[in-house]
């Protein structure tokens, strides 16, 4: 009698651990910033990686981030901005912010961060290389990668859309075209960091680093 409760007591807790599993799994498949917004998520090797690009309106504290149309260059504080100040391009694009914002810690939802350097180092790694990556990141099909050169295959799930981004109070470059993230971390002077550069024409992901005041897009990476 003792062995068919032990029995039981047993199945009991393996039932409950494995319920506890599948509700892991299911928390990381998609994830809410504090506007509300959804987005899905991907696991490239040991990373977990939101698929569309970040577009809250509000640090994970509930702050407010200032949407700033112009006077970018003059900004010292975090800010975003949708493309060409247009509300629609903000829905499959996601909004572009500058390094203040990045460099607050609070920008990705609560468990999320944006990806340092290192990190972004550690996604082309494992997908073999600057070259290799490039096209395993980018949407698949000629929809929003402008042709002859919409070479993705988007076989990572990584979904990379051509956002563009900002540098300076009114010019905005390369929607359809090209795309930039930041990392979080700081270039190779103070007021620049290093980014993520993914374009039709230039083969590769590329390196670089960008001024503070820029406008680029975030995907967050899971802490």
């Amino acid at each position: 009698m003792k062995s068919l409760l032990y029995l039981s007591i047993i199945l009991s807790l393996l039932a409950l651990s494995l319920l506890s599993s599948c509700k892991d799994e299911e928390d990381v498949s998609e994830v809410k910033d504090i506007d509300e917004n959804l987005y899905h998520t991907v696991k490239i090797g040991s990373q977990t990686w939101m698929v569309e690009n970040l577009k809250t309106t509000k640090y994970n504290d509930g702050t407010p981030i200032p949407n700033i149309l112009d006077s970018w260059n003059q900004l010292m504080s975090g800010a975003y901005c949708n493309y060409d100040n247009i509300l629609s391009n903000a829905e499959g694009n996601g909004r572009l912010y500058n390094f203040y914002a990045v460099n607050s810690g609070k920008l990705c939802p609560k468990g999320w961060h944006v990806p340092s350097d290192d990190e972004w180092t550690s996604l082309i790694e494992y997908l073999g290389g600057k070259y290799e990556a490039a096209s395993k990141l980018k949407e698949a099909g000629a929809s929003h990668w402008l042709p002859p050169f919409a070479d993705g295959t988007n076989e990572t799930g990584f979904t990379a859309l051509p956002s563009g981004w900002k540098s300076g109070p009114t010019s905005f470059h390369d929607l359809g075209v090209g795309t930039a993230w930041w990392s979080s971390t700081i270039g190779s002077s103070s007021d620049e960091a290093y980014t993520r550069q993914l374009y039709l024409s230039i083969h590769g992901i590329n390196r670089n680093y960008t001024y503070h005041l820029y406008g680029m897009s975030v995907r967050c990476i899971k802490d």
